[in-house]
């Protein structure tokens, strides 16, 4: 890896000079050096002014903030040739304008169900409310944030694949609360020996300051555990409910690194930890500015309870503000392989039920669904997934049970382990196939009910790179092969199979 970074970074170097030779103004080129190498420097934004043309002539890419770009960049009309807007659910539209008048293309990326633009500590300008019932309103107007009013104007795209997780109980939530199941997920194909998701209750802790000393102390000892016995390559972060509880956790951190013992030098090394330019060091952070960050192990301190008084406040902050649940859908997405949630109440001790909020809501539902993962009740979960909407049963869904069936009753002939309906969320795979010596799945059998040709052949393509990506290999079974020579599929199935 380090090789091929140093080769790309020795033939980008190599594509600039040459690039900067074949300018016929070489004096030019004499004053960018000589202005570099000046004890005097210039601001950033005069020296793009004045050598622009040869900056956008030999840098081909620029990653900037629209601030940044509306501050050192000249206010020229399609200067770039695509400009590409990430976490576009968090800008205000009038902050990306400067930037899209720059672009001769434009791609909006972002998704509705994150973090929204914040105006705290932002002054904006306020928009006449008081309009006659016939004034024609420009959308503009409702248009919290850029994307809003992307998706007004234009068609959008769903990227629906997800890779993050490694295991399906990590996302499914998610998946089933705010993307009505409309994520593809591949479901295990290793489990791993304990569930990915832990639930621990802090039976002694206090909301005080809105703050809880237990649950930061059990943080702690979940942490000094994971540091002992993950890999060498595993990442660690840690997600508190509110900026209080955090900073108590990090007064704890600094407390075992001053104690110089041998769990201090696990924290230190972790707390500066960059691999190959990127930062991996233990983050923690509430869930106001998590949005971005990800982690193979993420720990939860929700720091709600009970007061010295016995009374639960129900003081959830962000979360009883509108869209105060995408924070939530943000903070339990963070995870690769594991979730710790570490609390001060069973989650049918949280009472929510007659708040008009929808995050306090979603918060005990996920509470109920990890407990439950934690607890390997894994029919409880599908019931807390299942409460969050209605599942359609379409006609198609109905037809391919029938097909299920007349495939299972073949492959049970076989001498494989074979297990149906393998997955948590709306996409399960219809047959995995285990051999006698492996504790894995090593083969997925998807039912199609509709025949090749009407299958769109990149959905076929991207379906199984992506599983194949997460450990399956993939055999296909299409309905009009399957009625026309059952006998026939499955020798090509065996083949398949014994190819593995």
């Amino acid at each position: 890896m380090e090789t091929k970074r140093n080769v790309a970074v020795e033939d980008l170097s190599m594509q600039l000079y040459k690039d900067a030779l074949n300018l016929s103004d070489s004096k030019r080129i004499m004053d960018i050096k000589q202005r570099l190498e000046s004890q005097r420097k210039w601001s950033v934004s005069k020296f793009i002014h004045t050598f622009q043309l040869e900056l956008l002539s030999n840098v081909k890419v620029w990653m900037l903030t629209p601030e940044v770009v509306s501050e050192i960049i000249p206010l020229n009309f399609a200067m770039f040739d695509l400009v590409v807007f990430d976490e576009a659910s968090q800008m205000f539209v009038e902050k990306a304008i400067p930037t899209i008048y720059r672009a001769k293309k434009v791609v909006i990326a972002g998704d509705t169900k994150q973090l929204r633009p914040s105006s705290l500590g932002i002054g904006r300008i306020a928009q006449d409310e008081d309009l006659e019932d016939d004034t024609d309103i420009d959308i503009t107007i409702d248009a919290e944030s850029l994307l809003d009013l992307a998706r007004y104007r234009y068609k959008e795209t769903l990227l629906n694949y997800h890779y993050r997780a490694k295991y399906e109980e990590l996302i499914a939530f998610s998946n089933h609360a705010f993307y009505d199941g409309k994520l593809l997920v591949s479901p295990n194909q290793v489990n791993p020996k304990k569930p990915p998701i832990e639930y621990f209750v802090c039976e002694d802790g206090l909301w005080e300051n809105r703050k809880n000393h237990a649950e930061a102390l059990k943080v702690i000892e979940i942490l000094k555990k994971v540091l002992r016995q993950k890999d060498q390559s595993e990442t660690v972060g840690i997600i508190t409910f509110n900026a209080q509880q955090r900073d108590l956790i990090e007064d704890m951190l600094d407390e075992v690194i001053f104690a110089s013992g041998v769990h201090s030098k696990r924290i230190e090394k972790e707390l500066n930890r960059l691999e190959d330019g990127e930062d991996r060091s233990i983050f923690i952070k509430n869930i106001e500015n998590v949005q971005g960050d990800e982690r193979d192990i993420i720990i939860f301190s929700t720091a709600y309870a009970k007061n010295q008084e016995g009374r639960f406040l129900r003081q959830f902050g962000w979360l009883n503000n509108a869209g105060g649940e995408n924070r939530l859908n943000v903070a339990i997405s963070r995870a690769k392989k594991k979730i710790f949630l570490v609390t001060s109440f069973y989650p049918n001790q949280l009472h929510v039920e007659d708040l008009k909020s929808r995050g306090p809501k979603l918060l005990k539902k996920y509470l109920e669904y990890g407990y439950n993962i934690s607890k390997k009740d894994s029919s409880g979960a599908a019931r807390v997934l299942e409460s969050l909407h209605e599942m359609d049963l379409t006609f198609e869904n109905v037809q391919l049970n029938t097909m299920q069936n007349s495939v299972f009753e073949r492959l049970q002939k076989e001498p494989w382990d074979i297990q149906s309906n393998i997955g948590i969320g709306a996409y399960k795979i219809d047959f995995g196939v285990k051999f006698e010596t492996d504790k894995d799945y090593k083969v997925a059998i998807l039912c199609d009910i509709k025949s090749s040709e009407s299958v769109p052949r990149d959905f076929v393509f991207h379906q199984e790179k992506f599983l194949e990506a997460r450990g399956w290999q993939v055999y296909r079974i299409f309905a009009p092969s399957w009625y026309k020579d059952s006998n026939a599929v499955m020798r090509d199935l065996r083949k398949f199979v014994k190819a593995i």
